[in-house]
């Protein structure tokens, strides 16, 4: 099983699954990567981060992703509608809510509990922005 799966088959709505064990450093390239390539499409969509069964992501992915953010920061905010975040653990829900309230997101956002909430909300946001 790789680290993190992307699908693109629903889109606009994208969808991340994190798996339970430690991402390669290859597999932490390759995310990476595709994330930068789904940015550089130039076209809106919405993504769901599903953590509901992965126990943590390491430091080092955690800070490459930020750098990501932080170099397409402006990409992101043009084409990325808005980000779900699954997390089932109220305690990691509270902390990355707490960090976004800190650091700004470039997108709209929301931290939930379930997949389905993260649909919903995902639906909602690619809706009112692609279809209306």
């Amino acid at each position: 099983m790789i680290h993190a799966t992307i699908d693109q088959s629903q889109f606009p709505i994208v969808y991340i699954k994190f798996s339970t064990r430690e991402a390669s450093k290859a597999e932490s390239d390759a995310y990476l990567k595709e994330l930068t390539e789904l940015n550089d499409r130039n076209e809106p969509f919405t993504v769901i981060f599903d953590s509901s069964e992965s126990s943590y992501l390491t430091s080092e992915l955690c800070v490459r992703q930020g750098d990501l953010i932080k170099d397409q920061y402006n990409l992101i905010k043009k084409n990325c509608i808005g980000s779900a975040y699954v997390i089932p653990s109220f305690m990691i829900r509270f902390m990355l809510s707490a960090i976004f309230s800190i650091q700004s997101h470039p997108s709209n956002y929301t931290v939930v509990s379930s997949l389905n909430e993260a649909y919903k909300w995902a639906e909602e946001q690619t809706f009112e922005r692609v279809y209306a």
